[in-house]
């Protein structure tokens, strides 16, 4: 079977360079990115109609849940992990079994206003004529 693809003279030459780059005639390489673009498509087709099958199993053993929460947390299942890492020397020698005690060693009770950020953290409520919360 003959097949013709039309292209410019220029994505031919880039074509005719690619080709000779790699040792190969332009039907071979034509060819064989067609079939690796099918394959390529047919692991996705698998790998969502797998992901539909395990989501649909899922939503029916777990009724009260909402689907998409469902979705959401098979995705994060899937996701690649690493552990978490401090950047500083300081806290990565920290004992995790640290008592209260252990953590307020040398407090004396004393701080300055300096030494306090008074500033919210998030939103604060507060009442408006909209009923929104205002904050930064």
């Amino acid at each position: 079977m003959d097949v013709v693809i039309e292209t410019t003279d220029e994505e031919r030459k880039l074509a005719e360079k690619y080709a000779e780059m790699h040792g190969s005639s332009l039907e071979e390489l034509f060819k064989s990115a067609l079939f690796e673009r099918i394959e390529v498509e047919k692991a996705t087709f698998i790998k969502e109609a797998r992901a539909e099958k395990s989501l649909r199993k899922t939503a029916l053993a777990n009724p009260d849940l909402p689907v998409d929460f469902i979705k959401d947390i098979l995705a994060a299942k899937e996701m690649p992990t690493e552990p978490f890492n401090f950047d500083n020397d300081e806290a990565t020698t920290r004992n995790p079994k640290a008592t209260l005690e252990d953590l307020f060693e040398g407090y004396d009770g004393q701080y300055t206003c300096e030494e306090i950020s008074l500033k919210p953290i998030g939103k604060e409520y507060q009442p408006s004529d909209a009923g929104e919360p205002k904050g930064d």
